[in-house]
């Protein structure tokens, strides 16, 4: 173990301009390339796109607007959903 932390350091010491060189070469190779880098925020661009699920889901944020509304889905076999909601689509509690 020792002998190869002494080939180690030898190299490292002979040679060092050429580490450190290539050392600022890549620096400014990545510092140049990573404004090309596209970073995508938008949830959609992480699902896959031919998934039929995701169709559903993009077919409902199309009809309905946005990701950050709360919706609820009522299905029932004894009343209208009329009686659940009022007009308007806004919910009428009972007493």
């Amino acid at each position: 173990m020792l002998n190869l932390l002494q080939t180690i350091s030898s190299l490292i010491f002979r040679f060092h301009k050429v580490i450190v060189t290539a050392s600022l070469i890549l620096v400014i190779l990545a510092s140049i390339l990573i404004f090309r880098i596209d970073i995508k925020t938008d949830i959609m661009d992480a699902l896959p796109a031919e998934n039929p699920v995701v169709n559903t889901f993009v077919n409902f944020i199309d009809d309905f607007g946005s990701m950050s509304n709360l919706i609820i889905v009522l299905k029932s076999t004894d009343k209208k959903v009329e009686e659940y909601i009022g007009p308007g689509g806004i919910y009428r509690q009972e007493a």
